[in-house]
């Protein structure tokens, strides 16, 4: 999603939505101080939490309770 002006109107917007989850995780790309020509993968809500250049995944754990868009698609059972 693009606002056009922002990345934090457009996190702010699509939370409000419910395009995104409330509680989702989301990483913001920026250029590298030390190096310009990397890009550093930073949590939005807790900024010193990066990602892992090599493998992107999060430097520190967050334990979180799952995320379901759908209470739907916890039910294995299909309709007879």
């Amino acid at each position: 999603m693009v606002t056009g002006d922002n990345v934090l109107t457009a996190i702010s917007v699509a939370r409000a939505c419910h395009i995104v989850h409330p509680e989702q995780r989301i990483f913001l790309g920026d250029i590298d101080e030390k190096y310009p020509n990397r890009v550093v993968w930073k949590d939005f809500d807790m900024s010193d939490n990066a990602l892992d250049p090599e493998t992107l995944a999060p430097e520190k754990s967050i334990i979180e309770t799952p995320i379901y868009l759908d209470e739907e698609e916890d039910d294995n059972t299909s309709p007879a």
